[in-house]
């Protein structure tokens, strides 16, 4: 269950263990299960284009939803607003 102030850090997704790419996200706002933004974050190491120490490389990027639910035998299910089957999130932000 979500909460208004859950999760507010970072937490891995598709971690594979071995630190050359890591994928992060947090909610950046929540209002409901209908309408909140995550902050997205890519980690990896790029050694070739920026020398250690500084061959860590970071992308942000940001998405909002607002959602079309519908509340089926006391289940909520949620969809992307007809339509918008699929989400495209710009980078807007790099930092290494």
């Amino acid at each position: 269950m979500c909460t208004n102030n859950a999760p507010l850090e970072y937490v891995n997704c598709d971690f594979t263990g071995d630190n050359t790419e890591i994928y992060h996200w947090h909610f950046k706002t929540y209002t409901n299960i209908k309408e909140f933004s995550i902050q997205f974050a890519h980690i990896f190491s790029d050694p070739t284009n920026y020398p250690p120490p500084y061959d860590v490389v970071q992308y942000f990027a940001e998405a909002t939803f607002n959602l079309t639910c519908v509340d089926a035998e006391g289940l909520q299910g949620c969809n992307l607003p007809k339509g918008k089957d699929l989400l495209s999130v710009p980078i807007n932000g790099i930092t290494n």
